[in-house]
């Protein structure tokens, strides 16, 4: 969604509900569904989808009617008591009627190239990232400028502008993502 900022730093997530998070992660969920990986610029990225679209090119192609296509993924049982803790955080600075969930890790020494987000399920809604694990050689570029977004925090990203993400690290980068829909 469109802000006048490039992102805005909206509060933080306790480190228990993180570390609860990052606790739950059975390294083989990053394995289960590729769908996000195949997408344009995020070959070096492996996620965890917990809610997301049933049909990704149905629902691109009947857009009107996309809520309809969201669907919670098996997966999303075991992930659920904390996303649902963290949730009721996210209800402090936001009103919305639906949403998609996902993990997303860069792995070491990988970026993700620059793009914008310009389809319409990602131009209408709040982009949210939570670091849940990272390290200050991560850098979310967004119009050139490299940002460092702290572990904990919840940040609202204008995914409209061109950004990328670079890891100078030897360890992975792991977001928590929220598409949060009004």
């Amino acid at each position: 969604m469109k802000l006048d900022v490039p992102y805005l730093k909206k509060g933080d997530i306790s480190e228990e509900l993180v570390d609860e998070l990052l606790s739950n992660i059975n390294p083989e969920h990053w394995h289960i569904n590729s769908v996000r990986n195949s997408m344009s610029n995020l070959e070096n990225t492996q996620s965890i989808i917990m809610r997301y679209f049933s049909d990704y090119q149905k629902m691109r192609a009947d857009f009107s009617n996309f809520s309809s296509y969201i669907v919670d993924f098996s997966i999303y049982d075991h992930y659920r008591p904390v996303i649902n803790k963290i949730k009721l955080e996210l209800l402090k600075h936001y009103e919305y009627k639906n949403y998609m969930v996902f993990l997303a890790k860069l792995l070491p020494y990988k970026n993700v190239g620059t793009h914008r987000d310009s389809s319409p399920f990602l131009e209408t809604c709040y982009r949210i990232h939570i670091p849940i694990k990272t390290n200050s050689n991560v850098d979310y570029i967004i119009e050139d400028t490299p940002y460092y977004w702290e572990k904990y925090g919840i940040y609202e990203f204008d995914n409209t502008r061109p950004h990328s993400v670079t890891n100078n690290s030897s360890e992975d980068r792991i977001h928590l993502m929220f598409n949060l829909y009004k």
